[in-house]
């Protein structure tokens, strides 16, 4: 089977219990007595959910991709009965927790709790339970452990369990009753699914980057979510986990056991998917943005290249391998994942296998002279389960499209994009000639470019390949509080030489995903600056106007309540706000803004970096990635400028970010060019209320923290991320 890709998945679902008590609290009641309460782990299965002993094993092919899985249901138990932080936890009748003990660490099937003797009690035992000694009290209600209460320590070797007995008489010699038993057994429950992610990886072309869980809950409920419904909700805060590292790694990355321990996560099933090839997710269930939610576990592997591109693995966790997306608390989720092949079989999967996709990007870098294949029935970044915006994808149609050509929108030399093939899986070829430069390309809805934008690229035909060291420079800074790896040069620029006009780059308003061309020459004059020309698909020259006028861009006053569409459809329309709203590109009314266009926590769909960049985060003081360039003397770190020379060059070794020229930038009024030689800038994702943050530089002065407006169209320097 050599060159071919081979995913075996084997989900292997064990159901197991497991459990974990020296300080007391003690409120009311009648006498305190000593009470032997012995316990046991939890052997079945949780209320509602089917359970099997048998093995099914299936075989299915789409050549050249060959999956094999096992699912397997049987019941596993805890190896060891040692628990730490064993809490007991004596509730009356209405609720009201009369004593709270925490027994420390327990390595018996019996614990010794000193209890309040009475009836009509509720006990509550919780193993491997929080550390702080006053994490439960007297004052914590019975309710509040049964509906909110959340673990959130990590967990490294296990889980906590929780068990309840109802209905409790304990008598004054320490006898306990509940119900018609007599000494009842406790039975211990865990709170968290234990995922075992088994991995052989084994592709030549590329190499394993990381393994990661997403959109696992954040915290683990100790007892909501054991019913059989949608658990948590999809607009709780406590779901959505960003790239959650696993809790013990293998020490070959790519041949080993990762295992995490997670809250439950419940988002139903999907009875259309009978192939493990679609459960990915663009089929999940669709109720409550559940695409966005689903916890799946993503492998994620880098082109030897240094092209920078990747490949990405995505799989979804559940009761099967197909149609079930559920996540439950007591299972263990065994998956055996081998992955082998060469980068052509690989790449070969995309569109064919959902779980398997090329990353896609809003930014291609390409070498002069080479082909690069992308995928354009898929809308920039958002070719991953992870975007920042779920509600947006409404307002944009949807995260997928029918591209019915692909075409040049306008590239910087006559004849920069050499060829596009048609559209074939949802992909095209891109050919570039020898020169190097920038061009937009775009899906249209009609043949031969006609008919509605429905997306496009931006296509940097470039030498300079940053993820590649013996090519590529980057400046890796330490603020003190964060450290980021900064590209050499702006988005767009042909190099990072001082003085140079081809170190300018290219312009972006704040959100968006399209670039705009700056100027083609160094002046100290204002306004009456020329931009770097560009043509069309035909090689014609391209003119800027306002309004309507002009074959190339177009610079008007935003006249919707939510422009976003507009943006998609019209790469080449400069937005502009009134004079009462001339912050904005975004809306026609004042004061409306869109603070999820970038995102500062994770790449969002309209992000215009290259694969593996993203526009770097800002904010306030020492957030700023800029910050040590706001303190003292500037030419202190290396900087020069002069008339000739314009912007700052920080070349000193301690802080070295390397040539920022003075771009200038378009103006949010109108469009046009301003302050060229004179000032630059590079653009955050992050927003300050109707303002967002910038790195600003003049000739005298350097602002890691500058405010400004959106509708500016400003470089912007990409970081790793």
């Amino acid at each position: 089977m050599k060159n071919f890709l081979y995913i075996y998945l084997s989900f292997l679902f064990f159901i197991s219990c497991q459990h974990d008590d020296t300080s007391s609290v003690y409120q009311g009641g009648e006498s305190l007595v000593a009470v032997n309460l012995p316990f046991q782990l939890s052997e079945s299965f949780p209320a509602g959910e089917e359970s099997s002993s048998t093995t099914n094993t299936k075989s299915l092919k789409v050549s050249p991709l060959s999956v094999s899985y096992s699912p397997v249901s049987s019941i596993q138990t805890k190896a060891s009965t040692t628990f730490s932080n064993v809490w007991v936890l004596q509730f009356n009748s209405v609720g009201t927790c009369v004593k709270a003990t925490n027994l420390g660490t327990v390595s018996t099937t019996n614990i010794n709790p000193t209890l309040v003797s009475g009836s009509g009690y509720t006990i509550y035992v919780i193993a491997n339970g929080p550390s702080a000694l006053n994490a439960f009290s007297t004052s914590t209600t019975q309710s509040s452990l049964e509906s909110s209460l959340a673990y959130s320590e990590s967990v490294i070797s296990d889980a906590p369990y929780i068990g309840k007995l109802d209905n409790v008489t304990i008598s004054v010699d320490g006898v306990l009753n509940s119900g018609s038993s007599q000494s009842p057994v406790l039975t211990l429950t865990r709170i968290a699914a234990k995922i075992s992610f088994t991995l052989n990886y084994n592709v030549n072309g590329y190499t394993l980057q990381s393994v990661e869980m997403y959109n696992s809950p954040r915290n683990m409920y100790y007892l909501n979510g054991s019913s059989t419904s949608v658990f948590p909700e999809a607009s709780t805060t406590n779901i959505n986990q960003s790239g959650l590292a696993a809790a013990i790694v293998p020490s070959t990355t790519t041949n080993g056991t990762y295992v995490w321990y997670v809250g439950e996560n419940k988002r139903g099933a999907n009875a259309a998917i009978t192939s493990p090839y679609n459960k990915d997710f663009l089929h999940t269930p669709t109720t409550d943005n559940s695409y966005y939610y689903c916890t799946y576990i993503r492998i994620n592997a880098l082109k030897n290249d240094g092209s920078g591109r990747c490949i990405n693995y995505y799989i979804y966790l559940g009761l099967n391998s197909t149609s079930n997306f559920n996540v439950v608390r007591n299972y263990d989720y065994n998956l055996n994942v081998m992955i082998q092949g060469n980068a052509v079989s690989q790449e070969s999967m995309d569109g064919v296998d959902g779980r398997v996709r090329i990353a896609s990007s809003n930014c291609y870098m390409v070498n002069p002279g080479s082909t690069i294949t992308i995928p354009v029935n898929i809308k920039g970044n958002a070719n991953k389960p992870l975007i920042s915006e779920p509600t947006e994808m409404t307002t944009i149609g949807g995260l997928t499209h029918s591209a019915a050509s692909v075409a040049v929108l306008w590239q910087t030399s006559s004849n920069l994009i050499s060829s596009i093939s048609n559209v074939y899986n949802g992909k095209v070829n891109v050919t570039t000639s020898t020169t190097s430069g920038n061009a937009v390309i775009a899906a249209y809805s009609g043949a031969n470019g006609t008919g509605t934008i429905l997306w496009s690229w931006h296509i940097w035909v470039t030498n300079y390949l940053p993820d590649l060291l013996s090519d590529g420079v980057v400046y890796s800074y330490n603020n003190s509080v964060k450290t980021t790896t900064f590209m050499d040069r702006n988005l767009g620029a042909l190099n990072s030489i001082p003085g140079s006009v081809s170190s300018f780059g290219l312009f972006y308003q704040w959100g968006r995903k399209d670039p705009f061309p700056g100027a083609n020459a160094l002046s100290l004059s204002t306004p009456s600056l020329n931009s770097v020309p560009i043509y069309d698909k035909n090689g014609i020259l391209l003119t800027e106007g306002s309004g309507s006028s002009g074959t190339g861009i177009k610079k008007t006053v935003v006249s919707v309540a939510d422009n976003v569409l507009n943006g998609i459809q019209n790469p080449l329309t400069f937005y502009f706000g009134l004079e009462s709203n001339a912050v904005d590109w975004y809306s026609s009314t004042t004061n409306m803004h869109n603070n999820a266009l970038w995102n500062d926590g994770i790449k969002s769909i309209y992000d215009p970096c290259p694969i593996g960049w993203k526009v770097p985060s800002s904010g306030a003081g020492t957030a700023s990635p800029w910050y040590k360039y706001g303190v003292a003397s500037y030419t202190d770190y290396g900087g020069v400028w002069n008339a000739n020379y314009p912007g700052w060059n920080f070349i000193n070794s301690a802080y070295n970010l390397g040539w920022f020229p003075a771009t200038g930038w378009r103006d949010m009024y109108n469009g046009d060019l301003y302050s060229v030689g004179v000032s630059g800038y590079s653009h955050s994702s992050s927003v300050n209320i109707g303002d967002v943050f910038y790195f600003a530089f003049f000739n005298t002065t350097v602002s890691p923290v500058f405010t400004g407006a959106r509708a500016h169209g400003l470089p912007v320097r990409c970081v790793r991320g």
